[in-house]
């Protein structure tokens, strides 16, 4: 067996690898994919008939032998001539960015490259190809092959033009595959001019498409849909508290209103009866109006705590900075050494409440020097980075004294709220482990603890923290992931009817589609201009506080808002339609009717 079989058999093994791993997980839908998933294929397919040919090498299959060889170089044209197109798409960043349908942007230019592909093929298929065969030294020539490097070199010469032409942007990861395929083919160029049995092109084919596997942006999708999930879980939890205090609000006005009447109803009358009726509804509405308001400080309640939560945004270099300066003066007359790991992928800067983080870490810190006497001490930190979001995983180890396990259970099944000793130890960062583990708890994290007695603990941290703004992760890959898998489209329906937008939200569960809630018009107006994005705006014509068409005047004056804005009319009122048409509104649809209504609605502007 050849040198070149060997190659193309280990070729052939890596190839597959990656196509098991890249096929068997769900991927964004995005050009580059759906390029590298045509050259996955092709390499396979190539690597394949290559390693036919020398089954049919003997004269007598002269033409099943050349008819295999021709289709091993049509292959080799195809791939050469989907990686040109991924050159293309790389040097063309909005290509990316908006995930344009090459086909359609580019038709002309696209038709074009398909006929050069179709008459290259149609050439290689009707030019001769000859089998050199003596001293033990076999290889195809002849005008076929002369075609398919001739195209190569040609397509070679584009890339580098591509390349060049975009030499700003060459550090994007994106440009390597296309450096390397233009060094390798030029070296094996050479190569093949001294040795010209020696079939290297196959090879190179399946190390690129296993270079571009790891240059092409391929998120984890469960974990960003579980993140667009949990979004929307807490987008519809604020919704669901406006909705309740919205109608705590109204349901006081009611015995307030009572109490009034009553009150000026009490001053005009002289009936000691009467006097004493009123006075009983006075108490009993007062009575009515404790309750409600009790509920609202039940819910507040949910969200203050005991102490408040100071987010901000800081430097994480300079936080383990400093927590491992603080560790060192710990251990200064201990023999016990200190490993300090922080993942370098890590972003720079988070948002979150630092100081409490730092209160949590110096805790379990501080718990491992005091039972450490010698060993060693280790913290690892590393972080999990999608969407907009870092989870920090934290691991404190040593090799001190450990816990039993009751000791443990007791630490982490802590549930009860801070005492005020606790909460005056905030103010410091001397907290014990219970505390350290409910301040996790109330910044969004978890504790988890495995020690045994003699033998170590490891403290593990998990929180999630937001990446800042401003990091060239977020604003480069993150964002762009953001846009890409926050698909699905959104309506925001206005109205000042809880069980309206319910019956809206049960209807749209039918077509795929997520329906917010506004129960007010500031509200509305807030949403829109804080960059909350909606395919479509249903707004009630007529509401307590405000009506239909101030709040579009409003929507309008918002820059760049082009969002079709809809208004939900009673059947009786019908006969307006038109007014609300020529007074902005993109369409009118009927309360009664809100069923077949929203299926027209949806299926014409979405």
């Amino acid at each position: 067996m050849s040198s070149s079989i060997y190659l193309s058999v280990a070729g052939l093994f890596f190839t597959s690898l990656i196509a098991i791993i890249f096929f068997s997980k769900q991927t964004l839908n995005t050009v580059e994919n759906k390029i590298y998933k045509r050259l996955l294929l092709v390499t396979i397919f190539s690597l394949l008939v290559e390693l036919t040919i020398p089954l049919f090498i003997d004269d007598k299959f002269q033409i099943i032998r050349d008819l295999i060889m021709k289709i091993y170089l049509i292959l080799c044209l195809t791939w050469v001539t989907i990686f040109l197109a991924y050159s293309f798409v790389i040097s063309n960043k909005k290509i990316i960015e908006e995930n344009i349908n090459i086909k359609e942007k580019y038709k002309k230019l696209y038709r074009i490259y398909v006929v050069i592909y179709f008459i290259l093929v149609l050439t290689i298929l009707i030019l001769p190809i000859y089998l050199y065969n003596e001293n033990n030294m076999k290889y195809s020539y002849g005008p076929s092959v002369d075609v398919v490097f001739g195209v190569c070199g040609i397509y070679m010469f584009i890339m580098i033009l591509l390349v060049l032409i975009n030499i700003k942007n060459i550090k994007r990861k994106g440009y390597i595959p296309i450096v390397a395929f233009i060094i390798l083919l030029i070296s094996s160029t050479i190569i093949q001019k001294i040795n010209p049995a020696l079939l290297l092109i196959n090879f190179i084919f399946s190390f690129i498409t296993m270079l571009m596997y790891h240059t092409i942006e391929n998120p984890d999708i469960k974990l960003i849909q579980e993140l667009l999930r949990n979004k929307e879980l807490v987008q519809n939890s604020i919704e669901d508290k406006s909705k309740f205090l919205f109608k705590m609000s109204q349901d006081l006005r009611i015995p307030v209103l009572n109490i009034q009447n009553d009150i000026e109803l009490y001053k005009k009358t002289s009936n000691n009866k009467e006097k004493s009726q009123l006075l009983h509804n006075i108490e009993a509405n007062t009575s009515d109006i404790s309750y409600l308001i009790k509920d609202v400080l039940n819910i507040s309640k949910m969200d203050l705590k005991n102490i408040k939560i100071y987010n901000t945004s800081y430097n994480l270099s300079k936080l383990f900075e400093e927590i491992k300066k603080k560790t060192e003066l710990l251990l200064k007359n201990k023999d016990v050494k200190l490993r300090f790991n922080v993942d370098k992928s890590i972003p720079d800067n988070l948002y979150g409440d630092s100081i409490k983080l730092k209160q949590v870490m110096m805790a379990i810190i501080d718990n491992s020097v005091k039972h450490t006497i010698n060993g060693f001490i280790e913290i690892d930190i590393s972080s999990l980075a999608r969407y907009d979001i870092c989870r920090l995983i934290i691991n404190i180890s040593d090799s001190g004294s450990g816990m039993n396990v009751e000791k443990v259970n007791e630490i982490i099944a802590e549930t009860k709220e801070l005492t005020k000793k606790e909460e005056e130890s905030l103010n410091s960062l001397d907290v014990n482990l219970k505390t350290a583990s409910k301040i996790l708890k109330l910044i969004g994290g978890s504790l988890h603890i495995k020690s045994e007695e003699g033998k170590g603990t490891t403290v593990s941290i998990y929180i999630d923290q937001k990446i800042d703004s401003n990091e060239t992760y977020y604003s480069e890959n993150v964002k762009k992931y953001n846009e890409i898998m926050d698909k699905k489209n959104r309506v925001l329906l206005v109205s000042d009817d809880t069980e309206e937008i319910n019956e809206f939200r049960r209807e749209a569960s039918k077509y795929k589609i997520i329906i917010n809630g506004s129960l007010f018009a500031s509200d509305t107006i807030a949403r829109i201009n804080a960059g909350e994005r909606y395919n479509l705006i249903i707004i009630k014509d007529h509401m307590k506080e405000s009506e239909a068409l101030p709040i579009l005047k409003e929507l309008k004056k918002i820059k760049k808002f082009n969002t079709p804005v809809i208004v939900l009319l009673k059947e009786n009122k019908s006969f307006i339609k038109k007014h609300y048409i020529e007074d902005g509104f993109k369409d009118v649809m009927i309360k009664e009717k809100f069923k077949t209504e929203l299926k027209r609605i949806l299926s014409k502007y979405l």
